[in-house]
């Protein structure tokens, strides 16, 4: 339902990071298990203390190295709106940027050689007073791009903050210009 200011913003795109973000994390599940598996209980009771420490590196592992960067990403969200672009950070501390689309936004694009493979990239979102935004690590990066400089262009500069007095195509017209009736002729 659209206000009296103009038409409702609406959400255009909700992006996580690219799924290769959570290779890492695998990797380091299955080094867990396999280590916890293969050194685990072999060794005798005199060597009880080397399972202790299998297990408490195994745990360390699988925190550090699988469910951190899992919560990571399971945490990050970009939003693309009609108005604004929203990036949503952390796992206990959250942390939230906001872009309002101007025309004046600088959109870039860069991709490593690891993201041009999988098709991903980060875009980074320079307004005119506002400090970078990263989405970092987007899938269909151009598209992304393309989207938000599209969003960005087509949004109406900011409102005149509630002008009291005549606009600058009154004061061009001059005194009287109001009054002009039908054919150009004056009453």
């Amino acid at each position: 339902m659209p206000d009296e200011d103009g038409p409702s913003e609406r959400v255009v795109a909700r992006i996580r990071p690219s799924g290769r973000q959570l290779v890492r994390p695998v990797v380091a599940l299955l080094v867990a298990a396999a280590g916890y598996g293969s050194g685990h209980g072999v060794f005798h009771a005199q060597w009880a203390w080397v399972d202790l420490v299998v297990s408490v590196a195994a745990l360390v592992v699988l925190v550090l190295g699988a469910l951190v960067p899992f919560l990571r990403w399971l945490s990050t969200r970009f939003v693309v709106t009609t108005h604004r672009l929203v990036a949503h950070e952390g796992v206990l501390m959250r942390h939230r940027t906001e872009v309002v689309l101007t025309p004046s936004l600088v959109v870039s694009v860069h991709r490593s050689i690891g993201q041009r493979l999988c098709g991903s990239g980060d875009v980074v979102v320079q307004g005119a007073s506002d400090r970078p935004v990263l989405f970092w690590d987007v899938p269909g990066v151009a598209l992304v791009a393309a989207a938000v400089q599209e969003l960005a262009g087509r949004a109406a500069p900011p409102p005149a903050a509630h002008a009291t007095g005549p606009t600058w195509e009154e004061i061009l017209r001059g005194p009287g210009s109001d009054d002009v009736g039908p054919g150009g002729a004056r009453p």
